[in-house]
């Protein structure tokens, strides 16, 4: 990851959008794939991808201290924004919430943050 966050300093970026999905990911209900077309293969988003975003958070925020970070990936409640904030995130899509819980996750999140 060092590499890509080297390769991203060499542009004048004014932020950086981590992680979205995570390309490759299948799973299978009553023996048959969940994940329709593409023979079953998707993208890894939601709650299940929050510890690899979190991660990613990390280390961008170490490589690239001055780039914002905008994270994206498993946020489901208020506490998932907490972590990406600790992580070192500026700013959090909250698209899994909002799925979840609707719009009203939205006052909920104002009021903490």
């Amino acid at each position: 990851m060092i590499e890509i966050a080297r390769v991203i300093a060499r542009y004048p970026i004014n932020h950086l959008v981590v992680i979205n999905t995570y390309p490759l990911a299948t799973t299978f209900v009553h023996g048959l794939p969940a994940i329709k077309p593409n023979n079953g293969i998707g993208g890894l988003g939601g709650a299940y991808l929050k510890p690899i975003a979190l991660a990613h958070v990390v280390l961008f925020r170490e490589y690239l201290p001055n780039v914002p970070i905008i994270a994206v990936g498993g946020v489901s409640k208020a506490g998932d924004v907490a972590d990406f904030l600790k992580a070192g995130a500026t700013a959090i899509q909250v698209g899994t919430a909002m799925q979840n819980h609707g719009i009203k996750i939205l006052d909920e999140l104002s009021a903490k943050f």
